[in-house]
């Protein structure tokens, strides 16, 4: 396997929201998306996009991680100038 260095940007694949946690001590966090992303080197990465209101196919995102107690997660935040924040 050879690793490869990665600008951490692509676009929005396909995505589904999750409503019911696998774990419960993550049932406070649902409902939540997770994301297919094209990364612009040519693979794909799926992990959880950061809340904002529409959802839409094609959307730029940027890779940033999220530090809990024992691991360290990835997730995509979106970087497109058109989407609409969250409220929450």
């Amino acid at each position: 396997m050879n690793l490869l260095q990665s600008s951490g940007r692509g676009h929005l694949y396909s995505w589904v929201v999750v409503h019911y946690p696998l774990d419960p001590d993550f049932s406070s966090e649902v409902p939540y998306a997770v994301g297919v992303i094209d990364m612009d080197e040519g693979y794909r990465i799926v992990a959880r996009l950061k809340a904002h209101e529409s959802i839409e196919f094609n959307t730029r995102y940027e890779l940033y991680y999220v530090d809990h107690e024992q691991w360290t997660e990835a997730r995509f935040q979106c970087t497109d100038s058109n989407a609409v924040p969250a409220s929450t």
